[in-house]
């Protein structure tokens, strides 16, 4: 083991880099390879298709509604990034800057509900949509991932970060403390505030768990649970680049996401930062 670590230390770094971003993206050529290979159980798995095929995804809309899985599964995230980024940089400029009774109360429970695992909410977090009559409906999965206790303390954090000189000067000039915080203190948090919205776009994207439990109409479902009863609707044997044809249309627009969003964060990170 030690003369493993002692050569790797001997490798350039580039080439270092270079290995693990091949490992990296094994598993996604893997699944490209699939999607366009035939579904032929005779032929071994090899790392390119015998030959090129898209009639796999052509495969795709015609088994399942694609489309309307997609839909629920954009309106979801889209509502849980806006809320979610509404209430936790809300909730973090009140935790910074305004002061209220029992404050530091309010703050270690926002903290102590980082130290809770997700899955302890479950049982009471489903009785409590059940009794708000939320159940089987997309807003008992947007509600419950509004409320994030990380993203709070991050814009608590940024916010204390940040001199005061501006709030000031807009609070002498008139300015209430709403508009303060909406027309200079938000704006200047664009780069956490992307990085956030993306984090919490990719998050409800993927929910599976939550979602399983609280949606029972195949109507409402979103694209993690399409891939689960595709992959149950196969009965002798599981039609693999028909399944991988599907993940790759669910991930595609996470990827796009991630390259728009690329951008915007720097330019967000260059120009978000002020200083005394």
């Amino acid at each position: 083991m030690n003369q493993f670590i002692h050569s790797l230390r001997k490798l350039p770094q580039p080439a270092i880099l270079i290995g693990f971003v091949l490992l990296t993206l094994l598993p996604f050529w893997a699944m490209l390879v699939l999607a366009f290979s035939p579904f032929d159980l005779s032929q071994p798995l090899s790392l390119l298709p015998p030959h090129w095929t898209a009639e796999n995804f052509q495969l795709v809309h015609q088994t399942i509604p694609l489309a309307v899985y997609a839909c629920n599964s954009f309106a979801i995230a889209i509502l849980t990034t806006l809320g979610s980024v509404y209430v936790s940089a809300t909730a973090g400029y009140a935790l910074a800057r305004l002061p209220f009774r029992y404050k530091a109360l309010w703050q270690g429970l926002v903290w102590l509900t980082l130290m809770i695992p997700p899955q302890v909410n479950i049982v009471p977090l489903f009785i409590l949509m059940k009794q708000a009559h939320l159940l089987n409906t997309h807003w008992a999965i947007i509600l419950p991932a509004c409320i994030s206790g990380v993203m709070v303390v991050l814009y608590q954090q940024w916010f204390t970060s940040q001199p005061v000189a501006l709030e000031e000067s807009a609070q002498l000039e008139g300015a209430s403390v709403w508009q303060t915080f909406w027309h200079i203190c938000f704006p200047l948090s664009q780069g956490l505030t992307i990085t956030l919205g993306l984090l919490a776009f990719i998050n409800a994207w993927n929910g599976f768990l939550w979602p399983l439990i609280v949606l029972q109409e195949d109507k409402l479902k979103t694209l993690p649970l399409a891939l689960a009863m595709l992959k149950e609707s196969f009965r002798d044997a599981t039609n693999w680049p028909l399944l991988m044809a599907a993940a790759c249309l669910s991930v595609l627009p996470i990827i796009l996401l991630y390259a728009v969003g690329q951008k915007l964060l720097i330019n967000g990170l260059s120009q978000g930062g002020i200083k005394e």
